[in-house]
């Protein structure tokens, strides 16, 4: 079967190409996508290719690049050997941009879409997982003051799940309106519009001068971490959940050790794969978790989708996010337009 694909052939070349995809095992499943989400920051760094050697980015990133993680599609066909997938049902599971594709019934990334959730808040369920990762990684207690720094796709739903899980002042960071605006309906109680660096008088003025217990640098950017270390008060902690391509141009702020500030990293593979008395977070309960949340309207992450591209137009999305640089949460590729 000819499929569609989405490669970056080099540093900024992106490429639609055709490839053929077939049943090679009895234990595989046949999906013809439905809806991929672009997640932006990660896929815009691996195309612009601006990376530091000895970074897990470095070891990740070979041109040719085929981006995206976060896909949605219905199993159109299966090995003699599965028993637990048939023909028709809706799945989610973490696969490049592509229009068919071949799966095992046994990785852990792959599940099916439980009913009233949709194709297009079901490609949100890898970030909806690595967010959950980020939100309990600083054990954040009920009353705690928490700021986010960059109200992205990761922002907005770490957003929603401090409002969850009992934060008091969640307050947003971020230069632009629109995205400030979208952490409002969200949950955000306090909205800075403003570089990091410039937000310490205004948070020192909501927290009545104690500044805040945890901040989340969501950005990415080699930039903010020592602005961040600024915003917490002392003992206070600062968790990194934008990972950043050249880390030799980060640094900390001057008051991380006379404060005692704690500096947590998470990423989207720090999961367990079995749970156990220790930790029950496996990746398929958090998504479990996550479309629960949807379902209780707790969560809501179709109204952050604001762009819809056929993957006929990938060279024009990804030059628009690049260039353009849009202030836009969610984008995703209609693999329904191409039939």
């Amino acid at each position: 079967m000819r499929s569609l694909g989405i490669e970056f052939t080099d540093r900024n070349k992106i490429s639609t190409i055709i490839e053929e995809v077939e049943l090679k095992s009895d234990y595989q499943i046949l999906c013809k996508s439905e809806i991929s989400l672009i997640s932006i920051g990660t896929e815009l760094r691996c195309l612009k290719g601006e990376i530091d050697k000895d970074t897990n980015w470095f070891e990740w990133i070979k041109y040719p690049f085929k981006p995206g993680y976060s896909m949605t599609g219905t199993v159109i066909e299966t090995g003699k050997s599965v028993k637990d997938f048939k023909a028709g049902d809706r799945i989610v599971t973490q696969q490049p941009h592509c229009q068919y594709f071949v799966e095992k019934p046994d990785n852990q990334f792959l599940m099916k879409i439980p009913e009233g959730i949709s194709f297009k808040e079901a490609s949100w369920q890898v970030l909806g997982c690595i967010t959950q990762l980020g939100a309990r990684r600083p054990e954040i207690k009920f009353g705690d003051d928490v700021g986010i720094i960059g109200l992205g796709m990761l922002g907005q739903l770490v957003t929603q799940y401090l409002k969850i899980m009992g934060a008091r002042k969640i307050v947003a960071i971020d230069l632009s309106k629109e995205r400030l605006e979208e952490a409002r309906r969200g949950g955000a109680t306090h909205l800075i519009n403003a570089d990091a660096k410039e937000a310490n008088k205004e948070i020192s003025e909501i927290t009545n001068n104690r500044m805040l217990d945890v901040v989340y640098d969501i950005t990415g950017l080699p930039k903010v971490l020592s602005a961040a270390t600024k915003l917490v008060r002392k003992l206070g902690k600062v968790v990194l959940l934008g990972d950043n391509t050249q880390p030799s141009k980060q640094f900390l702020g001057p008051n991380v050790v006379s404060d005692s500030i704690s500096v947590l990293g998470i990423h989207g593979s720090m999961c367990t794969e079995v749970s156990n008395e220790f930790n029950r977070w496996t990746w398929k309960e958090m998504a479990a978790l996550f479309f629960e949340l949807i379902l209780d309207n707790r969560i809501k992450v179709g109204n952050l989708i604001k762009n819809i591209y056929s993957p006929l137009e990938a060279v024009k999305a990804y030059e628009w996010l690049r260039d353009e640089k849009p202030e836009t949460t969610g984008v995703v590729f209609d693999w329904s337009k191409i039939d």
